[in-house]
């Protein structure tokens, strides 16, 4: 830790700002290190390749529902308006 010489002039508070503010930057970098220790451990195991198989089935699952699902729309709009023509 580095020691800061302070005329004597300075009061207590003054003094202790100063020493909180280091201790504070110090304890965000501390803290910022931490993090980044812990998410390269947990990322350390990640299988890429799985993580993109993954995806890729599920967006076509997605694009699969999204079809039944615009085609299921259609069709029930289409059987409303004959039922309402025939009325």
């Amino acid at each position: 830790m580095r020691t800061v010489a302070l005329p004597h002039h300075h009061t207590f508070n003054q003094i202790n700002t100063v020493f909180m503010m280091k201790t504070d930057t110090a304890a965000a970098t501390s803290h910022f290190s931490n993090v980044m220790l812990t998410g390269t451990i947990l990322l350390a195991n990640v299988d890429v390749n799985g993580l993109l198989d993954y995806g890729l089935k599920a967006f076509l699952g997605g694009a699969v529902w999204l079809g039944y699902k615009l085609a299921a729309d259609y069709l029930d709009r289409k059987r409303k308006s004959k039922d309402n023509e025939l009325n």
